[in-house]
């Protein structure tokens, strides 16, 4: 009895996640899988429906996706700067191979999946998703 309290938490948090997904579905907030058409514009496809305009996104997964060949040269100067005095470079290497990683995997491209929430009329571009191996 003594630890009932708990279980009042538990049920209240619980009765709030599903007033919360009750009040999303019912304002029209619906999330989905989309595929990149082109980056620039940034148009997407929605079953079979191509969606180009009403169309958010955070500016980060956008970076050079066109152009991602552009990356190892944004970061040559550093490298060079660390091969030739590494107690002067900006950081170490191995943020330098994290960073391109990371943006390989981040930024979108044409033909990427993402999932996008629908509101209202409005797309929200979420992120890029791929399938878990």
């Amino acid at each position: 009895m003594a630890d009932s309290w708990a279980t009042d938490i538990v049920k209240a948090m619980q009765g709030q996640a599903e007033q919360a997904v009750t009040r999303s579905s019912s304002q029209g907030a619906d999330v989905m899988f989309a595929t990149v058409l082109s980056t620039k514009p940034l148009k997407i496809t929605v079953n079979d429906l191509e969606i180009k305009q009403q169309i958010y996104v955070n500016p980060a997964i956008l970076l050079e996706s066109e152009q991602p060949e552009n990356i190892p040269a944004l970061f040559a100067g550093g490298l060079a700067i660390l091969a030739q005095c590494p107690e002067i470079a900006p950081c170490p290497v191995e943020l330098y191979d994290f960073l391109c990683k990371f943006h390989e995997a981040a930024v979108i491209r044409t033909g990427d999946t993402v999932a996008v929430m629908k509101v209202n009329a409005g797309f929200y571009v979420l992120e890029k998703v791929v399938q878990a191996v």
